[in-house]
C-alpha cells in the first residue's frame, strides 16, 4: 500500500526519487486522471494506486501513475 520508504530531492519545479523517477503530488495526479484531489487520495488510501505519504502530503511515482492509466485503458478495450 502507501507505506514505502522513499527519499526525494525536491525543487520548486520538480521532485525526483532516488531512482530518478519523477514524483507527483496529489493535484498533479488528479489533473492527469481528470479526477479530484480527494478522489486521488481515496485511490491511494485504498491501495488502488501506489503512493506514499510524507507527513500530510501524498507522493506518487510518475511511472506508477502511467501504469495505472494503462491498466484502466486496457479494461475498456
Amino acid at each position: 500500500m502507501g507505506t514505502q520508504s522513499q527519499s526525494c530531492a525536491c525543487t520548486p519545479m520538480s521532485c525526483f526519487n532516488a531512482d530518478g523517477d519523477r514524483l507527483l503530488r496529489t493535484t498533479g495526479v488528479a489533473h492527469r486522471l481528470d479526477r479530484t484531489a480527494r478522489m486521488v487520495r481515496y485511490l491511494a488510501e485504498t491501495g488502488l494506486i501506489p503512493g506514499f505519504k510524507r507527513g500530510k502530503l501524498w507522493f506518487f511515482r510518475e511511472s506508477d501513475v502511467i501504469r495505472y492509466v494503462r491498466e484502466r485503458e486496457a479494461e475498456y478495450v
